[in-house]
């Protein structure tokens, strides 16, 4: 996939997401309305730090720095989303918004300066560079769009 059909799919794919979160009220964005009492802004909370994670991972893929936190590996996710959702659900809603925004805008911003070459090329154990950028974006949004779509169905 070519930088700018993968960017376009991101900002497609995202403003999808912000339209249903935007026929929210605050309170509806904070009940504990998805699988396994999460809220809409613990699932905004979530993809905002995979997301911003990939952003730093993209900038720093020459060290091949770890990426996820000491103690986690992708054989223990569900246990780093759960370590990651119990930090973040006290967090303000507003807060968790400006984190949206800020890990939206950098991810885009991390993958501009890219070359198309560059996004086939493997780090991290990922085949392709654009396979780890669409697993932390395109697919992570659509992987929680119909559970929040279906919440704010009934809420909005």
């Amino acid at each position: 996939m070519d930088k700018s059909t993968l960017i376009e799919n991101i900002r497609s794919q995202r403003a999808a997401l912000d339209a249903v979160v935007a026929r929210l009220s605050d309170d509806d964005m904070q009940a504990p309305i998805l699988e396994d009492g999460w809220s809409i802004k613990d699932t905004l909370a979530h993809i905002a730090w995979w997301e911003g994670s990939c952003a730093s991972w993209i900038e720093n893929r020459a060290s091949n720095a770890d990426r996820l936190p000491a103690g986690y590996s992708f054989d223990n996710i569900d246990r780093l989303n759960n370590d990651l959702h119990a930090e973040q659900q006290k967090r303000p809603l507003a807060a968790v918004r400006d984190d949206a925004r800020s890990a939206h805008a950098a991810i885009i911003a991390a993958i501009e300066p890219l070359a198309d070459a560059d996004l086939a090329v493997s780090h991290y154990g990922w085949p392709a560079l654009d396979e780890m950028i669409r697993s932390n974006t395109t697919e992570h949004y659509e992987e929680h769009l119909s559970a929040i779509d279906a919440a704010a169905a009934g809420r909005g």
